[in-house]
């Protein structure tokens, strides 16, 4: 019984205070990438080109829109077309705006509908592909960011829909 009790308690705190190689790694990325996007977001888009390392594993491009679709739930204005454009030249547009990985669902909703408000050419399929999805919110959030006189009877039946 208390080799039973001292093994679960071992147990637990290995589970708690163990920090794998991935984990680690994954972090000291992040600290690396992070301020790189972050001082990329805000310079002028034809600047972004030369703050990047080409990422070559798939737990960094993971890293690299966590880190865009945080920024783009933060901040306002002209500087989330550069999100956008950086989203776009490293290919997760569609990722950072529908958060195909993502659980974080009320910053997609909030990204696609400032990117809707500010008409980013490139969010335009991914916002459609939006209004067409299943979520009540993913689907509000596609009609409300495309924003067209043809969206607002599906928006009012949208809206019907979620009272």
């Amino acid at each position: 019984m208390l080799f039973l009790l001292l093994s679960l308690t071992a147990a637990t705190f290995i589970t708690k205070y163990r920090r794998t190689a991935r984990d680690k790694e994954r972090a000291e990325f992040r600290s690396f990438i992070q301020p790189k996007i972050v001082e990329g977001v805000f310079q002028p888009p034809a600047k972004l080109e030369s703050l990047y390392p080409v990422p070559t594993k798939e737990w960094q491009w993971e890293v690299i829109e966590e880190v865009l679709i945080d920024i783009a739930g933060r901040i306002k204005g002209e500087y989330l077309i550069n999100v956008t454009t950086l989203a776009k030249k490293i290919g997760v547009v569609d990722r950072l705006l529908l958060g195909i990985k993502s659980r974080r669902s009320k910053v997609r909703r909030e990204s696609a509908i400032k990117l809707g408000y500010l008409q980013v050419p490139e969010a335009v399929s991914a916002l459609q592909r939006m209004a067409e999805s299943k979520n009540k919110g993913d689907r509000m959030a596609g009609l409300i960011g495309l924003g067209s006189r043809e969206t607002k009877e599906d928006m009012g039946v949208v809206l019907s829909e979620l009272s």
